[in-house]
């Protein structure tokens, strides 16, 4: 668990984008101290590393097309045909 310092020191950011990300719901945390009180603010590392892996901007993960589906013959179309006597 880490504290708002601690996070903002291993994201190389600042503590205020930290409580920004607290106070929008971004970043997971957890509020512990005495009811009534603001407490003391914990992050989860995971909680952080994710929250970061979702800012990534770059060159996306290459996808494997799927196979194209063969392509059958067109049927011919059948219509009724008057034969004369």
């Amino acid at each position: 668990m880490l504290t708002v310092k601690e996070a903002a020191a291993r994201a190389c950011i600042s503590e205020s984008l930290v409580y920004q990300w607290i106070a929008d719901g971004t970043l997971p945390h957890f509020r512990v101290g005495a009811k009534g009180k603001r407490g003391k603010i914990l992050i989860e590392v995971e909680d952080l590393d994710g929250v970061m892996a979702g800012f990534k901007v770059g060159k996306p993960e290459p996808t494997v097309a799927p196979a194209p589906k063969p392509v059958k013959p067109p049927q011919p179309v059948l219509r009724h045909m008057r034969l004369k006597p």
